[in-house]
């Protein structure tokens, strides 16, 4: 049997999040907010004033999610989201690991989360966002994402990124 426990200080939590992401809301009991910190930098982030704490997102770029440790620990159930560009990104990195990506494509459910959740700089794969930002796209959810980038062509993205550096 897991043991739950739940963050009983809404006001508290709010705050805490906030020193690491300014920009989130509580609403509903639901801690909520876009780009930012992955959920396993929030995770840490608040293990430092609640203990051990485990988040649960349910549709977390089309898969639920959970970062925290295994075992006894506070749950908080969150929704992490991703902007335009941040988005694109993520569908970009993972068109290069698994190659094209649409209704028979052979990424795993959770890719594109586990894709969200590993930090680092993709230079390449920004310049390719950027372009599909210049042209006016504003993808919100990533099924639109990867419409997009079948319809203007990953690779032509890709060479068009290339000659942008030096």
């Amino acid at each position: 049997m897991i043991l739950r426990r739940r963050i009983l200080d809404p006001e508290r939590l709010l705050a805490v999040a906030r020193a690491l992401e300014p920009r989130a809301s509580l609403v509903d009991g639901v801690l909520d907010w876009e780009d930012g910190p992955s959920l396993d930098a929030m995770a840490a982030h608040l293990t430092t004033t609640f203990g051990p704490v485990r988040l649960v997102a349910a549709d977390y770029l089309g898969a639920s999610w959970i970062a925290g440790p295994p075992g006894r620990a506070t749950e908080q159930v969150v929704n992490r989201t991703l902007g335009p560009a941040a988005l694109l990104v993520v569908v970009l990195r993972a068109w290069g690991a698994w190659g094209p990506l649409g209704p028979n494509s052979q990424a795993p459910p959770d890719g594109l989360a586990r894709i969200a959740e590993t930090p680092g700089d993709y230079p390449i794969p920004t310049a390719m966002a950027r372009i599909l930002l210049e042209g006016g796209a504003e993808p919100s959810r990533p099924t639109d994402a990867i419409e997009l980038v079948a319809r203007v062509g990953y690779e032509r993205l890709w060479a068009e990124a290339w000659t942008r550096f030096d």
